[in-house]
């Protein structure tokens, strides 16, 4: 996805690839919100000092070469907030969002702030027809989401692949033309 800017700013936000410098600012920014990411997300539950060499190994796959991996940091650069990643997978003419976000970032409307901004991003670069994100039922939080960043509810399905923390996913979708329907006022 080499088409993909690798900064992105929005009032708030600066959206930025990880960098080998940022190990300590990312095990520190997961190790603050362990406790929050957890039910969540599998990765969550390693040990912090495994987490920076665990995110470079999954970057390293073959099948990890059209992601991109965003930190998401405060306007200033000066914290980490969270982060998004933009995966293909499933079919080529769409692609997955998967985010997290610091304890202390939620309810303030970062995350939406920065699915919409990625959303552009990647409609903009890519010839894609939609986006999904996928989530946990039960994250309440993480479902607020993609609807309030203009995602249409798919539905909730049973999990395809095994997964021992949950049985079912919420799926979101956006297309491009509802994308560019919704943020061009056509």
């Amino acid at each position: 996805m080499s088409n993909l800017p690798t900064r992105l700013t929005t009032p708030r936000l600066l959206l930025r690839h990880w960098v080998a410098e940022d190990r300590a600012v990312y095990e520190q920014a997961i190790s603050g919100s362990f406790e929050h990411l957890r039910p969540w997300l599998p990765w969550a539950r390693l040990p912090v000092e495994e987490l920076w060499d665990e995110l470079q190994t999954f970057l390293k796959k073959p099948e990890s070469a059209n992601d991109v991996l965003f930190a998401i940091f405060d306007a200033a650069e000066s914290t980490v907030l969270g982060g998004i990643g933009v995966h293909a997978r499933g079919e080529e003419h769409e692609r997955e969002l998967g985010y997290w976000l610091c304890q202390g970032a939620t309810g303030l409307g970062i995350m939406t702030e920065a699915v919409s901004e990625v959303t552009t991003a990647v409609f903009a670069a890519l010839p894609i027809a939609s986006i999904t994100i996928v989530c946990d039922p039960a994250n309440v939080r993480s479902a607020g989401v993609p609807r309030r960043a203009g995602y249409e509810l798919e539905g909730i399905f049973p999990v395809r692949v095994m997964n021992p923390d949950r049985t079912e996913n919420m799926i979101w979708r956006v297309t491009r033309d509802a994308w560019q329907t919704r943020h061009t006022g056509l």
